[in-house]
C-alpha cells in the first residue's frame, strides 16, 4: 500500500528547535533532505542512522561498490520512489 502522505512529516525550518537546527547545520548550505528533517524529530535515531549510513558507504563495508549501488537502486524501485 502506497501512502498519500508521510506518517511523520519532515520538520520545516520554522518548526526546528535550536538543537535540531544545529544538528542539521552541517548539511547546509542548500536544502536539507526530507529524510534528515524527519529524523530531526528523534535525535538518537538520526545519530544512529548517520553512523549506519557512514558504515554502509565506507570501505569497511565488504559489499563491493557495484553491488551496494544495485541494492540501493533496487530498494528505491521496490519502494516506488523517484
Amino acid at each position: 500500500m502506497r501512502l498519500t502522505q508521510a506518517r511523520f512529516a519532515p520538520l520545516s525550518d520554522a518548526e526546528l528547535t535550536a538543537e535540531q537546527a544545529e544538528a542539521l547545520e552541517p548539511m547546509r548550505p542548500g536544502s536539507v533532505l526530507n529524510i534528515f528533517r524527519t529524523l530531526a524529530r528523534a535525535p538518537y535515531s538520526r545519530t544512529r542512522f548517520n553512523a549506519w549510513g557512514g558504515y554502509v558507504l565506507s570501505r569497511r563495508n565488504d559489499l563491493p561498490a557495484r553491488e551496494r549501488e544495485i541494492v540501493i537502486l533496487r530498494t528505491g524501485y521496490l519502494c516506488k520512489t523517484g
